[in-house]
């Protein structure tokens, strides 16, 4: 095999987390066939050849991020704590966890699917090619993994704002993981239907990342929710309902496969496939493109909504006695997309710093250096 052309999606010290027998073997749930494969080989899992393209720089950088994530993971495994938000380690799981969430092959297949539609979509509009024709082919960008990266590479600082606990499973049921396993779930926003918000700027929205068959990293917004004790960065978990629920949100978020230890009852294999394998999208994303709408320039326009499968499609529901919600949100914050946001003030300075990258003034991994010479102005 080529250098670097077997390239991991989902690294493998993380599905080792999830195995057994000198972490080589990890059971596999395969959702199209619904079909258990025990005893599977972890090294063959998660991984496309040339994935992040020939260049190797991608792959060595997600080594460089996973060297150093890798012992925190297992310091909050051991310790049963999560990093205190502002340290060094926060910021470095945060990183982790959030490149996680844009580096799998189920976002990388969403961009396509945005791509195709977008592109059809202006080709129509323009009568450059009947719909019947532009329906015989399929359009796709041959970096969608890279694009998905850098839009995450430059979006991480609007996060940084959200408490971390880890979620200490006291069950007998197991978390279970995915080949899409870092979940974006908003609870408070759920009825909503006007817009998404499960964008990393959302107010009540949770991270949710299982990095054990007992532990749960979990990001939320405190001003909505509660989780465990104020003053403790975990939270035990003592109801199997809760961690049933955890695990139906990686059955819906997969792509192609459920992972489970050798510990995990098959009871709550079966459970979790009947209950959810029917309810998943077949597509990655909600695309809806408005009317157009003709501009003064003699130009056409049109708004075009992307909405998470979790955030629009799904009645999910989650109710659980480990996470409180701590207020029902008024209609405005519901309907109004500029009350919706988290941290209005942190938004804004983030869109500066993106005008400042722009103009060449920052790199888009400068952002702390940004606030650094802000604050010295200040």
């Amino acid at each position: 095999m080529a250098e670097n052309k077997k390239q991991h999606y989902v690294p493998r010290f993380y599905l080792r987390l999830f195995s057994w027998g000198n972490r080589k073997f990890i059971n596999i749930y395969n959702i199209s066939s619904e079909n258990p494969i025990f005893n599977g080989d972890l090294n063959s899992e998660c991984y496309e050849p040339y994935f992040y393209g020939k260049n190797p720089d991608v792959e060595k950088a997600f080594k460089g991020l996973e060297d150093i994530a890798s012992p925190i993971i297992k310091q909050i495994i051991g310790s049963n704590s999560a990093p205190e938000r502002g340290t060094i380690e926060y910021y470095a799981i945060i990183h982790y966890v959030l490149f996680q969430l844009s580096r799998t092959k189920s976002v990388a297949e969403t961009e396509d699917e945005y791509i195709d539609t977008l592109t059809k979509f202006v080709a129509e509009k323009k009568g450059m090619v009947t719909r019947e024709k532009l329906d015989q082919v399929e359009f796709i960008n041959i970096n969608s993994a890279s694009i998905s990266l850098a839009t995450m590479a430059q979006s991480i600082p609007i996060a940084m704002d959200l408490m971390c606990k880890v979620l200490v499973n006291k069950t007998s049921i197991n978390y279970i993981t995915s080949d899409n396993p870092v979940v974006l779930y908003n609870r408070a926003y759920e009825q909503s239907k006007v817009f998404s918000h499960t964008g990393l700027a959302s107010k009540g929205l949770k991270i949710i990342f299982p990095i054990s068959p007992k532990h749960i990293l979990l990001f939320y917004d405190e001003k909505i929710y509660k989780v465990g004790a104020r003053k403790h960065r975990f939270a035990d978990v003592i109801v199997e309902s809760d961690i049933q629920q955890f695990n139906d949100l990686q059955w819906l978020n997969a792509l192609e496969n459920i992972y489970f230890d050798n510990t995990l009852p098959r009871t709550e294999i079966r459970r979790g496939a009947s209950k959810n394998i029917k309810k998943r999208n077949t597509k990655k994303d909600h695309i809806h493109i408005g009317d157009t709408q003709n501009e003064a320039d003699g130009r056409q326009s049109a708004l075009i909504y992307m909405y998470n499968p979790l955030d629009s499609s799904q009645n999910i529901q989650m109710n659980m006695q480990c996470i409180k919600q701590l207020r029902a949100l008024s209609e405005e914050e519901m309907n109004n997309g500029a009350k919706s946001i988290r941290n209005p003030e942190m938004l804004e300075i983030y869109r500066e710093f993106l005008r400042l990258v722009d103009e060449g003034k920052y790199k888009a991994s400068e952002f702390g250096v940004f606030i650094k010479d802000n604050l010295a102005i200040s």
